[in-house]
């Protein structure tokens, strides 16, 4: 899943062998590859074209999920674009559940900072992921270390944790969106 891959045209398709590649130029845009051998479908159906997100298929065995790549521009004032974003993807899952895709996996940027997933501060885009994760029964992932360096006013590097990926189960049994 790649983000912010330019907002004038499509990606090179062709860098990655065996792999479809499904993009959308929304919002700086994003993409998401994935191995033929996993018979990809992209989803154009559960995007929307005001929001940064794509999503396709993937077929494991007899189990199927969405995987999907999404981006969030920053902007500390508003968390507007995000709420677009989590709506999105609760039209995701509950697409999931209604046709008995077995799970939803999205990758992205989102520019939301939490100490729940290993940022040193919160910002209003961090607490509202956090709270749709927590409502949501959602599992985060982030890499163990800063996804954005940058030198602050002294020169000093520092950084945040903003790129995260999200899971889903769907299955009778679990919570999610359909419950709520």
């Amino acid at each position: 899943a790649l983000q912010e891959i330019g907002s004038n045209k499509e990606p090179d398709v062709n860098i990655f062998t065996n792999m479809s590649t499904f993009s959308s130029m929304a919002d700086r845009g994003v993409s998401i590859s994935i191995s033929n051998c996993y018979h990809p479908q992209r989803m154009q159906n559960l995007e929307n074209e005001n929001v940064g997100i794509v999503y396709a298929t993937a077929t494991i065995g007899n189990e199927s999920l969405v995987i999907g790549s999404c981006y969030c521009s920053p902007d500390p004032k508003s968390t507007d674009g995000l709420t677009k974003v989590l709506q999105n993807i609760q039209n995701a899952w509950k697409f999931c559940q209604k046709t008995g895709i077995n799970g939803l996996i999205v990758l992205g940027d989102l520019n939301a900072r939490s100490q729940q997933w290993g940022d040193k501060t919160q910002n209003p885009r961090g607490k509202l992921l956090a709270e749709f994760v927590q409502k949501n029964s959602c599992s985060v992932s982030a890499p163990p270390g800063n996804t954005f360096v940058s030198l602050n006013s002294k020169g000093v590097a520092g950084g945040s944790v903003i790129d995260l990926s999200g899971l889903w189960e769907c299955s009778s049994s679990s919570g999610g969106f359909m419950d709520r």
